[in-house]
């Protein structure tokens, strides 16, 4: 019983192995956003633990996953083996930086007198753009990044 289950393992890495990396990355990018999305909620909005959240971000983390692994395996077996590899590899830094732009959202909200956080939020937003242009006169934003509401 215990060898079946090792080969069983061995099965299920061996499919997995070219996207392992992703993988890793994805999982991590998603632990990193899962504790401060909850932290952001319960220090500053004052929300309790939602189960609905979490159940959402385990949805999206597993259409990340499944979506990478279906274009690993459908390129692999099209005979593309560079592109199976390449692909899921920018996929995974495109749902990274989602995940990246979101965890420093949420760490904006835990410590909202970090100005190295707002910066980076706004690089990472091409609010920067924004910024620079404002500081310029040809774009009406405050200091925060925010754009200004018109007084009627």
């Amino acid at each position: 019983v215990e060898n079946f289950f090792k080969i069983i393992w061995i099965i299920i890495l061996s499919i997995f192995a070219p996207i392992g990396v992703s993988i890793y990355v994805l999982s991590f990018f998603f632990v990193i956003n899962f504790f401060l999305g909850f932290q952001a909620d319960r220090l500053v909005h004052k929300a309790d633990f939602s189960l609905e959240k979490v159940r959402k971000g385990v949805m999206l983390f597993i259409l990340y996953f499944a979506l990478l692994f279906i274009i690993n395996v459908s390129l692999s077996l099209y005979g593309e083996d560079d592109l199976a590899i390449t692909i899921p590899k920018f996929f995974t830094w495109i749902a990274c930086y989602w995940y990246l732009v979101n965890i420093i959202r949420n760490a904006k909200l835990i410590f909202p007198n970090s100005e190295g956080l707002k910066f980076f939020y706004n690089l990472l937003t091409i609010q920067i753009l924004d910024l620079i242009f404002a500081k310029f006169g040809l774009k009406s934003i405050d200091i925060n990044g925010e754009k200004k509401k018109d007084k009627k």
